[in-house]
């Protein structure tokens, strides 16, 4: 079964992994969009809660290769209020908790909440993407309307972050739409909660390769096309129906004035030239009037043909007066 364009950008993401020095990077972007604070006498702890055993197990051992030290979550049916379901919970010990906090730029002095991104953090090109890429994958949402059918071209497209508080949530914002080359704005922020979302496909597009999703970005770019050449063949398509539809509202419109004008015995009375056109539109009731000008001998142009059809509709009105 081939895969969508969000399993794609999945399995691209996880399998990228994570190099050591962007350790801290990625797992402040995690604790950012999953992380749960607990107080304790030693400084806070944290867990990670989260449906998706991929991150869980990535979490497990950045932390074991960090610490020396083996963390394992549970796995249990849980109700997190936005979402109910199996969750694995990954709770992260205080004694190493509160320098790992420190060290993702979260929390300092045990105690005190950090309001902006270090610039140790998020210094590099590299260690940007390692800070969204794990922010992505713990609170991220990615809907792509794979189906191509209804809406614009530029309908159903989101990508939303829902973070777990609004400490640095613009600074997250400032961020992506710097490092994606976003125009301001782009990123927008949910009316309730502390979730940001985007709705540009194609910005969409830019913040995935960002992260390093390339070929889940070029097969987003597939369905952006075929939907593009969805809608262009609907438009066509419609265009021409609506302009059969006014073809042979007209053409009803001037048989019916033509009925009317033999009815009265004012038929005789027509020149030649409008009788001529009369006999053709009789016999040939449906067509368009660029078809039924090419039927006369000789063709003459469709605007000469209009006016000899209004001039048959007016003749059928005066008589009606």
């Amino acid at each position: 079964m081939e895969k969508t364009v969000v399993d794609t950008v999945y399995d691209e993401l996880y399998d990228l992994g994570v190099k050591r020095r962007e350790y801290y990077s990625f797992l402040s972007g995690v604790i950012r969009g999953a992380g749960e604070l607990s107080f304790t006498p030693r400084g806070f702890s944290v867990s990670i809660k989260h449906a998706e055993q991929r991150l869980i197990r990535l979490i497990e051992n950045v932390v074991k290769d960090l610490y020396s030290y083996d963390v394992t979550a549970d796995f249990s049916r849980m109700n997190l209020g936005y979402k109910e379901g199996f969750f694995y919970t990954l709770v992260i010990p205080a004694e190493i908790s509160s320098d790992l906090l420190e060290k993702c730029g979260v929390v300092t002095r045990k105690y005190e909440f950090i309001d902006v991104l270090p610039p140790k953090l998020v210094g590099s090109k590299a260690t940007k993407k390692a800070f969204l890429r794990g922010l992505f994958l713990s609170c991220g949402f990615l809907k792509i309307p794979e189906s191509q059918s209804g809406g614009g071209v530029s309908q159903g497209y989101t990508l939303s972050f829902n973070l777990n508080s609004d400490i640095v949530k613009e600074k997250i914002v400032t961020l992506i739409e710097q490092e994606c080359l976003l125009e301001p704005g782009t990123v927008k922020r949910k009316k309730k909660g502390s979730g940001i979302y985007i709705k540009s496909s194609e910005a969409i597009c830019g913040i995935l390769t960002f992260l390093g999703s390339v070929k889940g970005s070029l097969l987003l770019y597939d369905v952006i096309s075929a939907r593009q050449l969805r809608n262009d063949v609907n438009r066509v398509n419609n265009f021409d129906l609506a302009n059969l539809d006014k073809s042979v509202v007209a053409g009803a419109r001037q048989i019916d004035a033509i009925t009317r004008i033999k009815n009265s015995g004012s038929y005789s009375k027509l020149s030649d030239e409008l009788k001529k056109i009369c006999d053709l539109r009789c016999e040939f009731p449906d067509v368009s009037l660029e078809e039924l000008r090419m039927k006369l001998q000789p063709p003459i142009s469709k605007s000469c043909l209009n006016h000899r059809l209004r001039r048959i509709v007016e003749i059928a009105e005066s008589l009606n007066e």
